[in-house]
């Protein structure tokens, strides 16, 4: 791996120095030696011969281990270069996304860069319009409303990417007020791009309680969907009388379905206790028939009944 290699450079470097340091040392013994047999102190010739061997020995050690060192920072930095390589290719079709969207967003001279984390990580760089002449400038220096922009534009291009190695071509997209702070003049770029990605596999279904500031960009069919509770049944915001809700439709049969197993007529307790329902949403749902004209509640009694119209129709 790329790592052991350069820790075994590093080993290799650190053995070069400690060679480097005995070469010093025996060419200090050798110097010495050969002046005491210069200068007649005593016949050392012996000495010399088996340093100066010593010496060629530690040479040719030290040549193969700078040799090595070598090889191995060759290897590392070819290593180096294939993995920057792959990364970047792998990665090209993401960025080029991206620089499509962000031409949308901001304009035509606009990039992104990224860069490596530590643990192998890539993240969002620069944000480059140079070339329109606005600078570059890091993710985390840019305004609110422009990181949000440059945010959808990096989850368009994934989904956008990732659409393409679906079986079905492909890919849903969740915003949920994704982009509440994009200032007011960029707000409908919002829509192109959104639109974009349309265009290339994203199904990009838009969560917002902003819908008038957002309406400058809603595709063609909008879905209000109201928080409700999936049981709840109440009256419409009309101020008319009340209705059932569409996803009470199964609390509605099983109340008529229990009034006609008890004759058409039973009394409010014992109903409810047989669906085993609470008040509360037992009274919704027996207002709601009860408007309808499906059921109807006698005067001065504690019981509901079925209409004539309903009950023949249940006959």
């Amino acid at each position: 791996s790329l790592a052991r290699k350069r820790q075994d450079r590093e080993t290799l470097a650190k053995a070069i120095q400690s060679v480097g340091g005995m070469l010093e040392r025996d060419r200090g013994d050798s110097q010495r030696l050969q002046g005491q047999l210069d200068a007649g102190q005593g016949d050392v010739q012996e000495d010399v011969e088996r340093l100066e061997e010593e010496l060629s020995l530690e040479k040719a050690l030290h040549q193969r281990a700078w040799l090595r060192v070598q090889g191995d920072k060759l290897l590392a930095d070819k290593l180096t270069e294939l993995q920057t390589e792959q990364q970047d290719r792998r990665e090209a079709p993401l960025t080029e996304a991206i620089r499509r969207y962000l031409a949308t967003g901001f304009g035509a001279a606009s990039s992104v860069s990224l860069e490596q984390q530590k643990g192998g990580a890539r993240s969002l760089a620069l944000v480059d319009r140079s070339a329109a002449g606005l600078g570059a400038f890091r993710f985390s220096e840019l305004s609110h409303g422009a990181r949000e922009l440059v945010g959808l534009a990096v989850r368009l291009a994934m989904a956008e990417v990732m659409a393409k190695e679906q079986p079905d071509g492909c890919m849903p997209l969740v915003l949920d007020d994704a982009v509440t702070n994009v200032d007011s003049e960029r707000l409908p770029r919002v829509g192109y791009m959104i639109g974009q990605a349309t265009q290339s596999g994203v199904q990009v279904v838009l969560a917002t309680c902003e819908t008038k500031r957002t309406s400058v960009f809603l595709a063609e069919h909008v879905h209000l969907l109201e928080r409700v509770d999936h049981r709840s049944v109440g009256a419409s915001d009309t101020g008319d009388a009340p209705v059932l809700r569409q996803d009470a439709g199964d609390d509605a049969g099983a109340f008529v379905a229990a009034l006609v197993a008890s004759g058409g007529q039973a009394s409010t307790r014992a109903l409810r206790e047989q669906l085993g329902w609470d008040t509360g949403r037992f009274d919704a749902v027996r207002d709601a028939l009860d408007a309808q004209g499906a059921i109807r509640r006698p005067e001065g009694s504690r019981s509901v009944e079925l209409t004539d119209a309903r009950r023949a129709s249940a006959d």
